[in-house]
């Protein structure tokens, strides 16, 4: 038999398919996949034998390539007259042969045979058929009637139910009753025993309610409850309506999840949270639990604050009442925009709060703002903020505010960084109680951190301030203005150079403020900064104690780094940690009268040397410098390299001057606590020194040695 097609099986990756049969014209090629013709688009001839796919066909797809010679008309047609080639001949009589081939390979013959496809009858019938033999035989009507007339159908597969026990079980085959073929209440669930649903049988849009499933933890003494029971141990706000898709209003849900969960702790899963309306909370009436609300993160929850006013408000009402246990953790908070009035968190008479790996970012007033009032006193009380972040704030980042008589009582910050707030750092009015440590308060406006009262109020006391670095807060870094108690170990002053921020003074304290004691506080300036105050204390404060500073950071050209403005000299400098120190240095020497009125033309080089905290300063050829207009009697002053610090003596050492005509005793220079001036009275009215006197011998000594003490 003459071959007219090729079959193959699809593997999903081979393209090309021979064929060995031979054909007239391309077009009487023909190619199928599972029994449908594909059109001459879904491939192309390789080459003259070969079909190239366009796409691998699937794995065990039925592939046919077979011949259909066209019959239509003869591949040549020969007029009267014309001339008859053999190539002509002979491709009518391959038509002819061709399609003699593809017929006798489709044919049936009539003593049986096999089709390789279905048999479609068209709407005609089979008739005459012989009784079924074998389970594929075909069946009459008259067969089929018999065996239900009967009920003998034998055992075995009959489509959709096997028969079996002789035709006594009849089995409905899985997958056969479907939901749309059934009736509603048929099925009752008395008439299903127990067990034979199992996991399996369930489809998964089954809508079966959690209070039916069970759940049992693992470990000894564990007892079995609901799922029901079992979710409702975490609340989501999203169980109350929230997306976090960061254009629908989320705030009415996150209200719901609360009021709905008093003091549990709700979760806000990943997402961003657009919120018009403040989240609030009110315990007037009673002592009450509050809302805590955990995050996934700081970067992954994120509540955008589009309230113009406060994201979150606890307040408890009353002087009475207190809100207690008020959390956020893991969280951000925003304003896109930083619309007016927005505010991250604000307490009023909460105790116990908790702010935990919260970032509150672009608020247009605070980042957090706890208030107290008269008639709660210690209303905002015990508030712990930790490993979080305010920044970029046009308020303060973080106000406590007191109102009169009350107080704020126990803030503590621990690893909090504060940075870019426009009016200020943090500001604490009234604190008693307090501590900020190891954490980092960067480029504000205004001060880094204020400490003081408001008007007629309490002052501020017993704060700590530890491992904590100020770095480049506009004008002041740390400003006590009204402050008794306070202690600052350890704190780190740094002025960059570069920002907008100019760190003018570094530890300010207040008029008002005593017994405020720094212990190996250091600074780190950059050496282009100067006018630069490091520790200043204003007149009218009292006992305030530097101890053991770190100078390696901060250069004399800086500025000066203590200013005692107190009347009575309430800076006391320990530095005996520091005595170790040495070195030597020059400068430069500029004399004039008491009031700086007059000021001699010339300058003079002088040198000086520290040992530990005791300075050695001097110049030589006082000759040199014209003392042109000073008379007898003047005050004369000159430059010393350091400030002179020294409670109640301010001056040690020795000095020695030639005398000037009209003196029988030299002058002996003076120094002032506080100072960086020296001091001597001119007697008469010539020159110190001369070169005549230089010359003739009767000048014994041409300099001055001040030893004191500084910083």
């Amino acid at each position: 038999m003459a071959i007219t097609q090729n079959t193959y099986t699809g593997n999903g990756s081979l393209t090309e398919y021979s064929f060995t049969f031979p054909y007239l014209e391309e077009s009487d090629v023909k190619v199928s996949l599972d029994g449908v013709d594909q059109a001459t688009s879904e491939y192309f001839f390789a080459n003259a034998t070969t079909i190239s796919f366009n796409t691998a066909p699937a794995n065990g797809v039925a592939i046919r390539i077979y011949r259909v010679t066209a019959t239509d008309s003869a591949q040549a047609t020969f007029f009267a007259g014309s001339g008859i080639r053999a190539q002509d001949l002979n491709d009518n009589n391959l038509q002819i042969l061709y399609a003699t081939q593809e017929t006798v390979n489709r044919r049936l013959d009539s003593t049986g045979g096999s089709l390789t496809g279905n048999l479609d009858m068209n709407g005609n019938k089979v008739v005459d058929l012989g009784a079924p033999t074998a389970a594929t035989d075909a069946a009459t009507r008259g067969y089929i009637d018999g065996l239900v007339l009967s009920a003998t159908i034998p055992d075995g597969d009959r489509g959709d139910i096997t028969v079996s026990a002789s035709g006594a079980t009849w089995t409905i085959d899985d997958g056969v009753i479907t939901s749309d073929k059934v009736a509603g209440g048929v099925i009752t669930s008395a008439k299903i025993a127990n067990d034979t649903i199992v996991n399996a049988d369930v489809n998964s849009s089954a809508g079966i309610v959690a209070t039916k499933l069970s759940f049992t933890q693992s470990g000894t003494g564990a007892t079995a409850r609901t799922i029901d029971s079992k979710l409702k141990d975490v609340v989501s706000v999203k169980d109350f309506g929230a997306t976090g898709d960061g254009t629908t209003d989320d705030a009415a849900a996150i209200q719901a999840a609360i009021d709905a969960n008093p003091g549990k702790a709700i979760l806000i899963p990943s997402g961003t949270y657009l919120i018009n309306t403040t989240i609030s909370v009110d315990v007037s009436g009673a002592d009450a639990a509050c809302i805590r609300l955990v995050g996934d993160g700081s970067t992954q929850t994120i509540i955008n604050n589009q309230t113009g006013g406060a994201a979150f408000d606890i307040d408890s009402g009353t002087g009475a009442v207190f809100a207690y246990d008020a959390a956020f953790e893991n969280l951000q908070i925003t304003s896109v925009g930083s619309q007016a009035g927005t505010i991250g968190i604000q307490l009023d008479g909460c105790r116990f709060a908790r702010i935990k790996n919260v970032r509150i970012t672009d608020m247009a007033l605070h980042g957090i703002y706890g208030y107290s009032t008269v008639g709660d006193f210690t209303d905002t009380a015990q508030i712990l903020i930790e490993q979080s972040e305010i920044t970029g704030c046009g308020g303060y980042g973080i106000y406590a505010q007191s109102d009169t008589t009350a107080i704020q009582y126990n803030w503590n910050l621990n690893q909090v960084r504060v940075g870019n707030c426009t009016l200020g750092g943090v500001l604490w009015e009234s604190m008693v109680n307090a501590r900020i440590e190891n954490c980092g308060i960067f480029y504000n406006d205004g001060f880094g951190l204020k400490i003081t009262q408001p008007a007629g109020g309490n002052s501020s006391k017993l704060i700590t301030i530890a491992n904590t670095e100020f770095d480049t807060n506009d004008g002041v870094q740390i400003d006590l203005d009204v402050a008794e108690g306070v202690k600052l170990d350890q704190v780190y002053l740094v002025a960059n150079t570069g920002l907008s921020q100019t760190f003018t003074k570094g530890i300010v304290v207040g008029a008002s403020s005593f017994n405020v004691t720094t212990n190996q506080m250091q600074p780190r300036l950059d050496a282009t900064l100067t006018g630069i105050n490091v520790l200043e204390v204003e007149a009218g404060a009292t006992d305030v104690v530097a101890r053991d500073t770190n100078y390696n950071g901060y250069l004399v050209a800086n500025g000066n780094m203590y200013v005692d403005n107190t009347v009575s000299l309430q800076l006391y400098i320990d530095d005996r940690s520091n005595r170790h120190r040495a070195y030597t240095g020059t400068y430069t020497v500029t004399v004039g009268n008491l009031s700086d009125a007059t000021v001699s033309a010339t300058t003079q080089t002088g040198h000086y040397s520290v040992a530990g905290n005791t300075v050695t300063a001097g110049f030589r050829n006082l000759n040199n410098i014209d003392l042109t207009g000073f008379p007898g009697g003047s005050i004369i002053t000159f430059t010393l390299p350091k400030t002179c610090i020294l409670a109640d003596v301010g001056f040690i050492g020795n000095a020695i001057v030639t005398s000037d005509s009209g003196s029988a005793d030299p002058p002996y220079p003076v120094t002032t606590n506080g100072s960086n001036k020296g001091y001597m009275q001119r007697a008469g009215t010539a020159a110190f020194l001369t070169e005549a006197n230089l010359t003739s011998g009767t000048s014994d000594v041409t300099f001055f040695t001040l030893t004191y003490i500084w910083e």
